[in-house]
């Protein structure tokens, strides 16, 4: 009987360390993981991670996590408006320190500096494709290394030298976006139906005079009835 009660629970720890790894890879598949590394400088006793709905405690300066679509909240539109963020919380005050463009595409975010920028120049304006050449940009790497180094020569209640100094951060950072994006835009007055998706790799300025003419939806009805007779 002895023998016989041993060799089951042999054979069930050989089967548990076979399928240990199999599970473990299970439990680590996700939509999207984020990765990121906590500046020296910043405790970490108040660093969470901000997703749409979900805040996630910074235990370690080196981080990586996983999350579903419905932490995120991404949705398929052109121009998805969702970002992940790495904050502090400084007097009860949420400080954002990285940030990142979240799209339907994306697999794997590494919260850094540059993404931050790249987010900021974009400002809820690219889509993904765009997003990549900004993250690749080098105008974008340069202002990510040197705007903090700026700001921290400011005294930290100057709020006119603070107000001036992003005012002049935010218009360079728009003069990289709009000589990107002008390169990628849809005529949409000459391709009406021309109705792009969230894989596109065209950037739809939405606010394009073209697009904003009542004409321009008379043209989107008359081209569908004509697809439809």
């Amino acid at each position: 009987m002895l023998k016989g009660f041993k060799m089951p629970v042999f054979a069930l720890a050989i089967f548990i360390c076979v399928q240990a790894p199999v599970i473990a890879q299970v439990t680590e598949k996700c939509d999207v993981r984020v990765n990121g590394n906590v500046p020296e400088n910043i405790p970490l006793n108040n660093v969470y991670l901000r997703t749409y709905n979900k805040s996630t405690a910074i235990k370690k300066r080196q981080f990586s996590f996983c999350f579903n679509k419905q932490d995120l909240e991404v949705t398929g539109t052109f121009i998805p408006n969702r970002t992940v963020s790495l904050s502090n919380k400084i007097d009860g005050m949420p400080k954002g320190i990285y940030s990142a463009s979240l799209f339907v595409q994306t697999k794997e975010v590494e919260l850094n500096d540059i993404t931050g920028m790249a987010t900021r120049a974009c400002n809820l304006r690219c889509n993904y494709y765009l997003y990549q050449k900004m993250l690749a940009k080098e105008e974008i790497a340069a202002a990510a290394k040197t705007y903090p180094k700026q700001r921290e020569k400011l005294a930290a209640d100057d709020w006119d030298a603070i107000v001036k100094l992003n005012s002049k951060q935010s218009d360079k950072l728009n003069k990289v976006y709009s000589e990107m994006a002008s390169v990628q835009t849809i005529d949409v007055e000459n391709n009406p139906i021309d109705s792009p998706g969230p894989y596109s790799g065209a950037n739809f300025k939405f606010l394009q005079e073209n697009s904003t003419k009542l004409t321009f939806f008379k043209k989107l009805r008359e081209s569908q009835s004509e697809k439809h007779s």
